[in-house]
């Protein structure tokens, strides 16, 4: 057997080799995972950037839903309105006498409201919202009534159309009620001196078979009574 002899140069170089070649070896791995990390990394930057964007188009159909119901509410408040207008043209135009020749209109009066003057408000179906139109009359009721509280009760009743259990209604024309007695007060009018009272569907104010009818029926009457005559 023939031995090969190594010069050092050789066998250092041969050494030099060997631990390139391990280094490879080991190297591998560590790319590996490195490679690993730096998918996992992106993939967590992808997952938080689809999280996010699924947040905003949340919030975006959130927004637009609100902007629906806001505008269906008012469509509904104004065919409301136009509804009331025209029934209550009705009535007052049956109600109202053949003038007298050389006879004046009476004026409308502005003064503070007197024992049995009545106010309504009304609602859109199954609905204890005050609209705009609403809050407009109460808030000229409660500056009448501010001044005159210590003499005068209110007695706030609330009412429904005839859609809906009884029970329902009942509770419906409760809670219509007690929306307008925390409104009066939160415009100064003494609780105290403030009763509600639920009638449901028991005494519409006009015919239930008609749109017209039922919205007249949807509705909340502010009663004001002397302070000799206790709210109940």
């Amino acid at each position: 057997m023939k031995l090969v002899q190594l010069t050092a140069p050789a066998l250092a170089a041969l050494l030099v080799a060997a631990c390139g070649a391990n280094s490879k070896q080991a190297s591998a791995p560590q790319r590996a995972a490195e490679q690993a990390e730096s998918d996992k990394k992106q993939s967590q930057d992808e997952a938080r950037e689809a999280r996010e964007d699924a947040k905003k188009e949340q919030h975006e159909a959130q927004q637009a839903a609100q902007a629906e119901r806001g505008a269906e509410r008012n469509a509904q408040w104004a065919t409301e309105r136009a509804a009331l207008a025209e029934a209550q043209a009705t009535r007052e135009a049956q109600a109202r006498p053949a003038p007298r020749v050389g006879a004046t209109e009476p004026q409308a009066d502005t003064a503070a409201p007197v024992a049995g003057a009545k106010a309504a408000v009304h609602f859109a179906p199954n609905s204890t919202e005050l609209s705009p139109d609403a809050k407009a009359k109460l808030d000229e009721l409660a500056g009448k009534l501010r001044g005159r509280t210590p003499s005068h009760n209110v007695m706030v009743e609330g009412f429904t159309d005839n859609a809906g259990s009884e029970r329902t209604n009942t509770q419906l024309s409760e809670r219509r009620a007690r929306e307008v007695a925390d409104y009066l007060e939160s415009k100064g009018v003494d609780r105290e001196r403030i009763a509600t009272k639920a009638h449901g569907s028991s005494h519409p104010a006009g015919k239930d078979t008609t749109d017209q009818g039922r919205a007249l029926s949807r509705r909340v009457e502010i009663v004001i009574q002397a302070a000799s005559s206790p709210a109940r």
